[in-house]
């Protein structure tokens, strides 16, 4: 009479092949033991792409450095009112609405600068003043600014006693900055002035220029 062939039980009361009680006997720790294999097992082959979710448009932060990005497709000659009591909010004015008369008095002119912050890393639009015949130090500050940037990691701190900028390079960062390469321009601009398009005089910051409260 032929011998009954033993079967191997788990721990839950199902029969297993011995290939499987093999692995229920392995300390789990094992997996350490070869850790060159590991390491080719574990290296990730899929690409993660950081999705542009967000983009302000507003003066760099007086604690970051930044650098400004050396493609001129990355810029924008702009009409920009600066909001008077929240002074980071920009409004971006179309041209037919550039001689209204009281958009005419509280516009500037900016170039748009794509800009990324070091160490957050962070991608911001610059709205750096253009300069007049007669500017402000602090206007002339920014477009020094703007220039170093273009090639140095950069910072500019107020100082309310000048009541100007003061403009410095980091002293040792070899970091470069990453630009984008499939977003377009297009992107950051309409991330940035989403909700924020003066293109008619009944716009609710025109509004409050004209006077009416409601």
């Amino acid at each position: 009479m032929a011998e009954k062939e033993a079967k191997i039980i788990s721990p839950e009361g199902t029969p297993i092949t011995p290939e499987d009680a093999v692995k229920l006997a392995r300390d789990p720790t094992d997996i350490f033991n070869d850790l060159d294999k590991l390491r080719v097992e574990s290296k990730i082959t899929v690409e993660r792409r950081k999705i542009l979710s967000s983009c302000e448009c507003r003066k760099p932060d007086g604690n970051l450095y930044f650098r400004s990005c050396p493609d001129v497709n990355m810029r924008l000659t702009a009409s920009l009112i600066r909001h008077k009591q929240e002074r980071d909010l920009f409004f971006f004015v179309t041209p037919d609405m550039r001689q209204h008369p009281h958009v005419e008095r509280a516009l500037r002119y900016y170039t748009l600068v794509l800009i990324q912050t070091w160490p957050i890393g962070e991608y911001q639009l610059w709205p750096v003043p253009m300069l007049s015949d007669k500017p402000m130090p602090s206007d002339k500050s920014q477009n020094v600014a703007f220039e170093k940037s273009l090639r140095f990691w950069t910072q500019m701190t107020w100082d309310a006693g000048l009541r100007d900028y003061n403009v410095e390079i980091a002293e040792n960062n070899p970091q470069k900055p990453v630009w984008p390469e499939k977003e377009p321009f297009q992107t950051f601009l309409k991330l940035a002035f989403a909700g924020r398009i003066i293109d008619n005089d009944n716009h609710e910051y025109v509004r409050q220029l004209r006077g009416i409260s409601a």
